[in-house]
């Protein structure tokens, strides 16, 4: 398998985290993909995976939404994707519906918002090297940007800080934060990030979990240090995202905030 990411150009920095490429050599079942509390637009260059025990591939151009528990992929030979991958609060611009609508959801980019997916789509196939295409992307994405449907300040603020505190912070100390009432936070995390803020701070949290476990802690430990009650909250948590225990999951094969 090879992976590379590259960030974006200045200018779009606030709203795209990076870029990325994948390949996949052979078929085979992936680890679970966690949730990340991030929006991704995916471009297949080569095969096309399914979702585990299903049997339609994935779109083309797809946007992946939101998700609330991990994704299992059935991978196959000659899988080649590129991905752009939006900051939490980032992708409205260009999606033009609230971002709850795709929570959970993956949806060919066609049916959403068709200027962008030809956009996109030729971009990615634009050149032979991964800078030609992602440079592509680039221009895409500059040509298809809504600004009126950027994030507003407070609520950048309020998602800076849960990542900050790796989800451990509650709601009404978020909005507090951001100079919002608790049901304007919601509303503007719904909209904008697709999750509400609980929900959020809750994949933070795990995401930090995954980090520390990976690196080898004792999930007592680990626990105590992500704001879980106990180890058996912890496990809990990890079972319902993940659909299976952690000793039957490889953490090096899993995806992770940065």
């Amino acid at each position: 398998m090879r992976y590379v990411e590259v960030p974006p150009s200045a200018d779009l920095a606030r709203e795209i985290q990076c870029f990325w490429e994948l390949e996949v050599g052979g078929d085979g079942p992936t680890e679970p993909i966690f949730p990340d509390g991030r929006v991704e637009i995916v471009v297949h260059l080569g095969a096309r995976p399914t979702a585990l025990g299903a049997s339609i591939r994935q779109p083309e151009v797809m946007v992946v939404g939101q998700t609330t528990t991990a994704l299992r992929l059935q991978s196959a030979a000659g899988m080649r994707a590129m991905g752009i991958r939006f900051t939490p609060a980032g992708a409205r611009p260009w999606l033009g519906a609230p971002l709850c609508q795709f929570t959970d959801n993956i949806l060919d980019l066609d049916d959403v918002h068709s200027c962008l997916a030809t956009l996109v789509g030729d971009a990615a196939h634009s050149g032979a090297s991964f800078e030609t295409k992602h440079e592509a992307l680039e221009r895409a994405l500059r040509q298809t940007r809504t600004p009126r449907w950027a994030a507003s300040l407070a609520l950048e603020h309020a998602v800076g800080m849960a990542l900050r505190r790796h989800g451990d912070v509650r709601v009404e100390r978020l909005a507090e934060a951001a100079g919002l009432g608790v049901r304007q936070l919601e509303r503007q995390f719904l909209d904008q990030v697709g999750l509400n803020p609980k929900g959020f701070a809750r994949t933070a949290r795990l995401q930090r979990a995954l980090h520390l476990l990976r690196a080898g802690l004792p999930a007592v430990d680990v626990a105590a240090s992500c704001g879980f009650s106990d180890q058996a909250h912890l496990a809990r948590e990890f079972r319902r995202v993940a659909g299976a225990p952690s000793r039957d999951v490889n953490l090096d094969d899993v995806a992770f905030l940065p």
